[in-house]
């Protein structure tokens, strides 16, 4: 049936005509606004939450500004401004004797795990492309020939290191640590771990925030790895339609309210797979959120570097005044893939709690992992 299909009236001191489609929309929405948030900003969020439970899908029709504002009973300008913050978030699209509906082809469903793990099986995964080719399937710089002699010079370093290192070799951590600080994000070497890459990494913090069962919100679409991790500890994913400025903070907020998530997982420089930059207002919003909600954030920052003419904003870690950041790094995509060095950023009440997760994973990195 169509969503605004059947028409009926209701008398309430003159005849107003009200929609089939106005009720169900009413009764998605529910209780929907916010104390201290603009109507409009929480109308749209309430709106795009409706969109991200896949209770109004793609090609579905809204009801008209007049009819929602009296529906609502709010005015007419509030509601424009609702839709026009919604396209531009790329979340309806409107046109003159169409009305307002939810973009994307009429009955198009997407499935957050199905398809993004369909994209990377697609991918050549290893394979070496062949002469003169780039291979856009991963990001995965080759060893730079500087990185032989490098080897050759600590040789006699490494050979003499004899102690275990949970976190990873202290001079290595005092460096990463010294670029959060040039970065705006006090950080002292003790707050950061090594790790075997970000993949393990993001492996660590769903060992340490999740059971089995709790649910994680996360960017759709996203990076497959992420997936599978959160779905090795048992969890239950939940996505979140990304916008031109990354997740929106209004819906953010309502779907952390009404579903408990334990875990955000957000990539707010070049945002894998769409290539988008989270603003600063909207890293400040979701850093907010976390700290009046006690919401755990991992903030996937291994792409940070990758910039050409604009240096992005702080981490979204330097926004929270709670510290309820949990930050991932790599070297991966600016130096060396093989290398295999990530990290993890962790908030100063976390770290032992941290280094006995990591210890369980294993006792040491290797000593490749601890070129400084």
């Amino acid at each position: 049936m169509p969503f605004l299909s059947v028409q009926f009236l209701v008398m309430d001191g003159g005849i107003v005509v009200r929609s089939e489609g106005l009720v169900r929309v009413l009764s998605f929405l529910g209780d929907w606004s916010r104390p201290g948030e603009p109507l409009y900003k929480s109308l749209a969020g309430a709106i795009e939450a409706c969109v991200v439970r896949k209770e109004m899908i793609p090609g579905d029709r809204l009801p008209s500004e007049r009819e929602l504002a009296a529906g609502l009973g709010i005015s007419r300008t509030t509601v424009l401004r609702a839709f026009l913050h919604l396209k531009e978030s790329g979340i309806v699209v409107g046109r003159k004797g169409s009305g307002t509906r939810v973009a994307g082809a009429p009955g198009a469903k997407v499935s957050l795990s199905r398809d993004v793990r369909a994209a990377s099986r697609l991918a050549p995964g290893g394979q070496k492309a062949s002469s003169g080719t780039v291979d856009l399937s991963i990001i995965a710089p080759e060893a730079p020939t500087a990185f032989a002699q490098i080897i050759a010079d600590q040789a006699a370093f490494l050979l003499a290191e004899r102690d275990y290192h949970p976190q990873g070799l202290p001079q290595l951590r005092m460096l990463i640590a010294s670029r959060y600080d040039n970065a705006g994000l006090p950080t002292t070497p003790e707050q950061i771990i090594i790790t075997t890459g970000a993949q393990q990494a993001i492996s660590l913090v769903a060992a340490a925030e999740l059971s089995r069962g709790d649910r994680v919100l996360i960017e759709d679409p996203t990076y497959h790895g992420a997936i599978d991790a959160y779905s090795l500890a048992g969890a239950r994913l939940v996505g979140a339609p990304l916008g031109r400025f990354g997740l929106s903070p209004s819906v953010t907020r309502h779907m952390v309210l009404s579903i408990s998530p334990r875990l955000l997982h957000v990539t707010p420089n070049h945002q894998n797979p769409t290539g988008v930059v989270y603003t600063s207002d909207v890293r400040a919003e979701l850093a907010e959120i976390a700290d009046e909600t006690g919401l755990t954030v991992l903030e996937d920052d291994t792409l940070s570097e990758l910039w050409f003419d604009k240096e992005p904003p702080p981490p979204l870690a330097s926004w929270s005044r709670k510290d309820r950041v949990v930050t991932v790094g790599s070297f991966s995509k600016t130096l060396w893939a093989g290398l295999r060095v990530g990290w993890l950023r962790v908030p100063p009440r976390e770290v032992g709690r941290y280094v006995t997760i990591k210890t369980a994973a294993d006792s040491s990195a290797p000593a490749a992992l601890l070129i400084p």
